[in-house]
Formats: C-alpha cells, sequence, structure tokens
C-alpha cells in the first residue's frame, strides 16, 4: 500500500515511477525480487546455499519519504530520501535500528529536451530536469527496511564535482537526522520517530564511483576524530559497501572499518579496489577487507536510474553508455560490446542480496552474511539459482585473519622449484608480473595486483615439480611463520582466465608444510577456477582457496619452514600467489 501526505518539508521534483510529485508513502512489505538464472559461486556451480539466507527479504513493511532542508533559490540544501521499517518512524523502540547511507556518482545531472546537460552552476538546471539519481537505490533501500535497518540516500547532484563537499556529505546529513531526536528541531513526527529509533553507534556507508571516495573519506575521518578524542563524532561507521570505486585507496579499513569492494567486470577501475587487499599487510586480525568481481555487470547498473531498462533515462545511458563500458578493445583496437552484459533486472537482484548479507554481517556479525562476503564458498538463493554459465560472482575476500602466514615480498621471500626443467618459480612485482607473462593492454588494466605488491609468479610445462616458499634468514633457510593447527590455510591465487580465444582448465595444486625439524604435513589440494571472461581478454582475478590444518602430533607449528605448492593438473599452467595466511572461521 502508499499513500500521499503532504509536508511543507517536502519541495517538488521529478519521481520516477512513484508519483509525479514528493511523497510520503508507506512501500509494500513484500520485495518482489527478479529472476535469475544461472549464477554461479565463485568457487563452483555446486557449491552450497547459505541457509537462512542473510540478503533475502525480510518480513516488515516499510514505509519511505523525502526530506529537504535549507533550500532556497539557489540551493537544493541537503536533500535526500529516508527509507525504514513503518515502526521506526512511531514511538520509540526498545531497540534502535542501525543506519545506511548512500551516496550516488558523479552521474550526468540535467536533461534539456532528452539530451544529457550538465549546466554550471547546477541550480540553473529546471527542477522537473534534474536527474534523481539519489532514488537509484529505493529497491535495496526498501529490502533493507524488510529487514529492520534505516537508510538514506543522498541527492549528491549539486556536489557531486566538489570533492570536498561530497566528503563532507555522509556526515552533514546524519548529523542532521540526529539532531531530529530533538523534537523541537525535527520537521515533523515521522522524522522524529526516524531520528528517534536510529542507532548512530552502527553507521554503514555505502558509495558508487566518486560517492565510494566520498564515503571512504567521510568514514576515515570519522575514525580519526574518534582517535584524536578532541571532536567526538555523532556517529560511528562500522561498515562501507565501494561500488566500482576506483580513485581510493579504501584507508578507513585501516582504521577498523569493514570494507567490501563490489566490483563489475567492465570496469578498468577494478586494479585499484583489489590493491586495496594489499595495502597495510599488518592490519588487525578482525576487520574484513573483501572484493567482490561480478562477471557481465555494468558500472553504473546498481543505481536503477542509469540504465538502459529504465523507463525515463534509457534514452541517456544508451547515448553515453551503451557498449562503452567494458575496458576491452579487439586485436583492431576497436572497443568490444559486450552483448550478454548484465540485464538491469539482474544485477539488481545480485546487489540488493549481497548487499543487505553485507549490512547483516557489519552490524550484527551474522554468521551466514559473513560466509557470503569473505571468500568463504557459498550461494545467496536469493542473488539467483546457481548453474553452470551465465553471471558468475567472485569473492576474493583478505580479511578477519588471525595471522598472515607468508608475507610475499621481494626483500624477504626465497623462491624455488624443485625440478627448474619443468617449472619456472620467481618473485614479482606487478610490472614484472605482467611484462613475464606477456600481458598487455586492457588486460594488463585489470591485473589483480596493484602498486608496490609482489607476487610469486609460477609456470610448468610439465608435473612433477613443487614450489617452495620460505622467508629468508639464518636458520636452516629462513622460518615462514606460525600456522596454528584446527584453522585454515588459505590462499590468494590467480591463473589467466577464459576467454573466446582461449579455454582454461581448473588447476589443481596440493599443499603441504614443512616444520624446522623437517617434518612435513600435507594439508590436501585445492583447486583454482578460471574465471570466464566476456571479452577476448579480461581480468586476472586473485581466487581464495582454503585448506583445513589439521592437529599433527610432532609437527612444530611455531617453527615452519616452507609452504609447498605442487601442480597435480592440468600438465601445463600458470599461476600467481599473492598470498597466505591463517584463516579462523567467524
Amino acid at each position: 500500500m502508499e499513500r500521499s501526505v503532504h509536508s511543507n518539508l517536502i519541495t517538488p521534483i521529478r519521481l520516477k515511477a512513484l508519483t509525479c510529485k514528493i511523497f510520503i508513502g508507506i512501500f509494500s512489505a513484500a520485495i518482489t525480487g527478479y529472476a535469475l538464472a544461472d549464477v554461479s559461486s565463485w568457487v563452483s556451480t555446486t557449491a552450497p546455499d547459505i541457509t537462512p539466507d542473510p540478503g533475502a527479504a525480510g518480513t516488515l513493511s516499510t514505509y519511505g519519504l523525502e526530506y529537504s532542508v535549507g533550500a532556497n533559490s539557489s540551493t537544493i540544501g541537503q536533500h535526500g530520501i529516508l527509507v525504514g521499517p513503518t515502526d521506526a518512524f512511531g514511538a520509540q523502540e526498545a531497540i534502535k535500528r542501525p543506519l545506511v547511507v548512500f551516496v550516488h556518482g558523479d552521474h550526468a545531472r540535467c536533461l534539456i529536451d532528452g539530451v544529457p546537460s550538465d549546466p554550471n552552476p547546477y541550480v540553473s538546471c529546471p527542477p522537473a530536469n534534474r536527474v534523481p539519481s539519489y532514488k537509484g537505490y529505493l529497491g535495496l533501500q526498501r529490502r533493507l527496511a524488510t529487514r529492520g535497518y534505516i537508510s538514506i540516500s543522498i541527492d549528491a547532484n549539486e556536489i557531486a564535482r566538489n570533492a570536498t563537499a561530497l566528503q563532507a556529505a555522509p556526515d552533514a546529513h546524519i548529523s542532521l537526522l540526529k539532531s531530529w531526536t530533538d523534537s523541537r528541531l525535527a520537521p515533523n513526527l515521522f522524522l522524529f520517530g526516524a531520528a528517534q529509533n536510529t542507532d548512530f553507534s552502527k553507521v554503514v556507508l555505502v558509495g558508487h564511483s566518486v560517492g565510494a571516495v566520498a564515503v571512504n573519506d567521510a568514514a576515515f575521518q570519522n575514525k580519526i576524530q574518534q582517535a584524536s578524542g578532541t571532536s567526538m563524532p555523532v556517529w560511528n561507521p562500522v561498515g562501507q559497501i565501494l561500488i566500482s570505486g576506483g580513485g581510493s585507496e579504501q584507508q578507513a579499513a585501516t582504521l577498523g572499518v569493514h570494507t567490501l569492494n563490489w566490483l563489475s567486470e567492465c570496469d578498468n577501475v577494478n586494479v585499484a579496489a583489489q590493491g586495496m587487499l594489499d595495502k597495510d599487510i599488518h592490519h588487525d586480525y578482525v576487520t574484513l577487507r573483501s572484493s567482490i568481481l561480478v562477471r557481465g555487470a555494468n558500472h553504473n547498473y546498481s543505481n536503477s536510474v542509469w540504465t538502459d531498462d529504465d523507463d525515463d533515462y534509457g534514452q541517456v545511458t544508451n547515448k553515453i553508455q551503451k557498449g562503452l563500458e567494458c575496458g576491452f578493445v579487439d586485436a583492431n583496437g576497436q572497443p568490444i560490446t559486450n552483448t550478454v552484459r548484465l540485464s538491469l533486472n539482474d544485477q539488481q537482484t545480485i546487489t540488493k542480496s549481497y548487499f543487505t548479507a553485507a549490512v547483516a554481517a557489519f552490524v550484527s556479525n551474522d554468521v551466514n552474511a559473513w560466509k557470503a562476503i569473505d571468500g568463504t564458498p557459498g550461494h545467496l538463493p536469493s542473488s539467483g539459482v546457481a548453474g553452470a554459465t551465465g553471471p558468475e560472482i567472485r569473492v576474493s575476500g583478505k580479511g578477519r585473519r588471525r595471522n598472515d602466514f607468508v608475507q610475499i615480498s621481494l626483500d624477504t621471500l626465497n623462491v624455488a622449484a624443485s625440478n627448474p626443467d619443468v617449472m619456472t618459480a620467481n618473485l614479482c612485482d606487478s610490472s614484472s608480473c605482467t611484462s613475464a607473462a606477456g600481458i598487455s593492454g586492457a588486460q594488463r588494466s585489470q591485473f589483480w595486483i596493484a602498486g608496490s605488491s609482489s607476487a610469486v609468479s609460477v609456470k610448468w610445462t610439465g608435473l612433477g615439480s613443487k614450489v617452495s616458499l620460505a622467508h629468508k634468514s639464518t636458520v636452516d633457510g629462513g622460518l615462514l611463520g606460525v600456522m596454528p593447527a584446527h584453522r585454515q590455510l588459505g590462499l590468494r591465487i590467480a591463473q589467466l582466465p577464459s576467454t573466446g580465444a582461449l579455454t582454461q582448465s581448473p588447476i589443481s595444486l596440493n599443499v603441504t608444510i614443512r616444520d624446522i625439524g623437517s617434518h612435513t604435513l600435507d594439508l590436501g589440494t585445492v583447486t583454482v577456477n578460471p574465471l570466464v571472461s566476456l571479452a577476448n581478454t579480461g581480468p586476472i582475478w586473485a581466487q581464495e582457496v582454503r585448506v583445513p590444518v589439521p592437529a599433527a602430533k610432532g609437527f612444530d607449528f611455531t617453527s615452519i619452514v616452507s609452504l609447498d605448492l605442487t601442480p597435480l593438473s592440468p600438465s601445463t599452467g600458470q599461476i600467481w600467489v599473492s598470498d597466505a595466511f591463517g584463516y579462523l572461521p567467524n
């Protein structure tokens, strides 16, 4: 059910598919998901379902309203849309509800005769022509509300090209909502109720593109203020979801903010987001750093206003986006059109499922939610039906560890192949890794290793050899690190993708560790599945794999000398090992 209520707080603006004027409406309790066929998990097409599903729609009815404060003839002020469970807008509840804040990217902001336009100043764009990008997350906001969360989506059109103002926007809007806990300051009872029932100690920030940079900066500055103790902010960031935000180093993760990077295959910003996983390698052992790569996903389809399928703005997308977001070119240097890209409905289904799960992990430590985003093999039923073809979701986690078992470094690690006749193994950085492998152009920009990070490059032309990794030291070849028993050894390993020109096979590797007393412990086998690229070239993605570490009488887990990887199949292959670490399930 939906109803309209007039309020002098609200200013007229174009509203797609809801009503032609601003509303305060009750959204229906049930969220109808779009059918999505053939979604395979990152590890195999038979990954187990994660149930209960932390990304599915909940049972609560939802309520939404727009707010606009400080608006006059020359500005739109602090404008946005707030959605939450219906009960959250009434009397104060016994348990406060976590808050999710959305900041959209720098899309075209104005339509003049159906053509994208960016007038300067922005306020010269007639209100009826302003593109409401902030409404592009309504479906996700409603999904979150059915599970008990309050959310606001900030209208960033006026400030999207002002980095300072954009970074300040999350704090400004959250502080505004906080001020409404005082009934004398709240514009109406609805906003007073929502403010009263918001838990400002549990805030998750979601940003797209330049919006991702903004929310990361906002979270970072918030944590810096908390550490200084001189100016305590009124809210606390517990997590951030960065959608295709390649320009940021995601530094907030270093200060204890759980970070999930949401990467579209057709973006050229993936390398920066993947590089985030390798920064500050001595970070704490409980903060998540994870990347999810979605095969066939579009840079802008997480926002429903900016899609080919949008009723009002499809012409905009067709003119400036279709076929251009994949950063790949053919042999003649011509852009490759991704003809099997995910549709709006498909990508929205995946986005709502995984983002809702991420919020549950960040604010309530939901065990199943962690499984969905930290690299554990699994499939969220609400994201679609698992299958052998179609869109593919890859998760590469680097967080919630208990120790960094192997810190791969050009200065500290020894790498050796047991049979150089059939195997070459060496350390490389991002430049030498790609050069040695003959990787260039668009594929190089999609390489999974960035900055000063290092990797172990391994290539074999026959079976029967192993690669050994050990830290340099004067003690028996070096101590690799401590690997506690009853945990799991996690590794991030990449291989070339399957493309239209070349089909790659899954690579199976046997994993062993050896202690200072020359005792060898066989941990079992891991399999690295190739990413299936939609173009002639594709991203080289480090997949996380894990093996259990059993207790073993007589094995010295405190003094491990080497980690050995032995290819079992195929007979020829190539991998890059990014790191190895001790993983303890949540």
